[in-house]
């Protein structure tokens, strides 16, 4: 029985998407994401930003899709799946949550003008915000497989 494996997320993102290639025909998108929230200070009562960063990939046809538009600044909504690596390494035990994202949406902004005087709200066209469709489930999820030397920690 399959249990319930789910996250969504919005944030902008903090830098355009890297490229990198992982075997021959099998390209990554790496890419973080700042989500904000707020937390009442219990000192002042004054209510503070904090920000969470999540780094994923995406793999494949998708990956080749959505990449070039993850930009800095953009503001995206992300649905996707949460998977536990785990690996050994020099007689140690380790392992860490991975986002898989299955989905990204680019979310507009308001029009108007940005504090650097450009345009806002030009983002991308509604045409252009993909979804994951295409994209073979078991070949999606085996590209993320982690080797020793992309390990983190």
């Amino acid at each position: 029985m399959k249990n319930l494996n789910l996250f969504v997320l919005e944030g902008r993102l903090v830098q355009d998407a890297k490229k990198r290639q992982i075997n021959e025909g099998l390209s990554a998108y790496d890419f973080a994401i700042a989500v904000n929230s707020t937390k009442k200070n219990k000192a002042s009562g004054e209510y503070e930003d904090r920000a969470s960063f999540f780094t994923m990939s995406l793999m494949g046809e998708y990956g080749e899709k959505m990449g070039p538009h993850l930009t800095k600044g953009k503001l995206i909504a992300v649905v996707g799946e949460l998977r536990q690596d785990r690996w050994e390494k020099n007689g140690g035990k380790f392992q860490r949550i991975a986002f898989l994202p299955k989905e990204i949406n680019f979310i507009a902004s308001p029009k108007g003008k940005g504090t650097d005087g450009t345009e806002t709200g030009k983002d991308m066209p509604q045409e252009e915000a993909f979804e994951n469709e295409g994209v073979a489930g078991d070949d999606y999820e085996d590209s993320f497989a982690v080797s020793d030397s992309e390990a983190i920690f």
